[in-house]
């Protein structure tokens, strides 16, 4: 979901606290076979992986 929004309006996982949050909680501990996937979008959003 977080990379959908991410290609409809990147402003939102950059600048809005909630999606920032559930980001940070996905690096922590991502979903089975996703790791690339968040590790990338964090990138995006300038969260360090």
């Amino acid at each position: 979901m977080l990379i959908k929004s991410e290609e409809t309006a990147p402003e939102t996982n950059k600048y809005n606290g909630y999606a920032r949050d559930m980001l940070l909680s996905l690096l922590r501990k991502p979903p089975s076979g996703m790791r690339a996937d968040v590790r990338e979008l964090s990138q995006k959003v300038g969260i360090r992986a």
